[in-house]
Formats: structure tokens, sequence, C-alpha cells
């Protein structure tokens, strides 16, 4: 799933496997906005997204407009990041290390 956002590559199909279960349910926005994220441009972005994990995300007008779009991409709920924020975090870590 990382690499298909990294490369940017169109998402055809999304097998998987789980025990016990009849349907398996994911929400793909937070890997296909990762690419989003990669931009050069997207700086702010990447620093909101940090910021928002450690817990320190400051309430400037710029700031609530990426939290609305996290929230818009299913990255960040309440003012907090979700479960599945954590694939574009860990995507970025990787980038940049």
């Amino acid at each position: 799933m990382l690499a298909v956002a990294h490369l940017g590559a169109d998402l055809i199909a999304v097998y998987t496997m789980a025990k016990h279960t009849e349907k398996v349910e994911a929400d793909l926005r937070p890997l296909l906005y990762a690419n989003k994220l990669m931009d050069a441009r997207a700086k702010t972005r990447r620093d909101t997204l940090r910021n928002l994990q450690k817990d320190a995300v400051e309430p400037t007008p710029t700031a609530k407009r990426i939290l609305e779009e996290f929230e818009e991409y299913g990255v960040a709920a309440d003012g907090k990041p979700t479960s599945a924020a954590y694939a574009p975090l860990k995507l970025l870590q990787y980038r940049q290390a």
C-alpha cells in the first residue's frame, strides 16, 4: 500500500486476508494522501502532521485549514491523528532517513 501511494500508481484492487472476518474494510484515503505529502511544496503539511503526532499543533489559521484537510482525507479526527495517519508518518520517516 505504501509503495502504491509513494509511487503514485493507480490503485485497481486491494486484496486482503483476515482471520475470522467476512468483510474487511480499509480507508485508503490516508495512503493516497501520502503522495500529496511527498510533494516538495507540502512542507507545512508534513510539519503539521508531525506536530499533530506530538500533540503540539498550534491553533494558527494555517494549521486549522490543514487540519480540516487532514480530516477530509482521514488523517485526523477531532484534532488528533487517526490510526491510519501512522502509515503516512512512517513513509515520511523513511523518505527523510
